[in-house]
């Protein structure tokens, strides 16, 4: 296991608990079901539900699902971008939280809880400038399962989150299955204009993204009062906005300009 896996692996687990009050068992299991179900649109080849054998192809609603161990060969098409998925511990969007420790290390100074990094939850890049029917790969670097799901009503699950639209009136409501360990999912974006989205599993953590696709004078989305405040953050960083992700072509996580960290501890506190 590589030193990244370990650092991944430890993180997920010190962070389990917040993810479930993040969207709760029955939200994880809804929607994971539902994603699922969309790859029955026929993706095909190994990440096909059917009982047919269809020719490769990125389908408009589930996209193609890469397996670990599937050849890029057997693609249907080379990416044009790739956009990696992570859990690790880089204090972007999370201060540090006390550790539910209370052992001393053999030469640690004494006094206090030691201190623990909170893993952020990301994509990487955070923003993307592509043009109309480019291919993105989203690559899984982590130990945990993620989704690449656009903003819409249709994914909403009351009462844990409700959704606005925020991909173009054009696009459909496309999702990822789960993608797993060194996965990969490939997806075409033809509608020119902006795309927020999320991983359902982990969006109260703030793992949103923003694409803009084409070149046109495109709005900012709107409500961001309405969304987690984790995902407000990441949406209300400078260098998210489309005048400069366009100007940039690629925002890396790293780069965001967080104002204050987020304490994970307070995050889903009932009001």
């Amino acid at each position: 296991m590589s030193e990244r896996d370990r650092r991944n692996e430890g993180s997920f687990d010190r962070s389990r608990r917040t993810v479930l009050k993040a969207v709760g068992a029955g939200t994880a299991l809804s929607a994971l079901a539902g994603v699922g179900a969309a790859s029955g649109h026929g993706s095909g080849g190994k990440g096909t539900t059917s009982d047919c054998w269809c020719p490769p192809c990125i389908d408009r609603l589930a996209g193609y699902t890469a397996l670990a161990d599937e050849d890029e060969s057997g693609w249907p098409t080379q990416p044009d971008h790739v956009v990696d998925m992570y859990i690790e511990p880089r204090q972007v969007l999370f201060q540090q939280v006390p550790s539910e420790e209370t052992d001393v290390e053999p030469g640690a100074t004494p006094g206090g809880p030691e201190e623990e990094e909170f893993p952020d939850f990301f994509f990487d890049p955070v923003g993307l400038h592509v043009e109309p029917g480019d291919v993105v790969d989203f690559y899984n670097e982590s130990t945990g399962l993620h989704t690449i799901t656009a903003f819409t009503p249709r994914f909403s699950e009351p009462p844990y989150f409700e959704l606005s639209q925020r991909i173009p009136d054009g696009s459909p409501p496309f999702s990822s299955p789960p993608v797993a360990a060194d996965e990969h999912w490939l997806y075409k974006f033809d509608e020119p204009g902006v795309y927020d989205v999320l991983c359902l599993p982990h969006l109260d953590l703030g793992m949103v993204m923003r694409l803009v696709v084409g070149e046109d004078d495109f709005e900012e989305p709107e409500g961001n009062e309405d969304l987690p405040p984790a995902v407000q953050t990441v949406f209300g960083a400078p260098e998210m906005s489309v005048e400069n992700i366009v100007e940039e072509g690629s925002v890396a996580w790293d780069d965001l300009t967080i104002e204050e960290r987020l304490d994970p501890d307070t995050l889903f506190e009932e009001g």
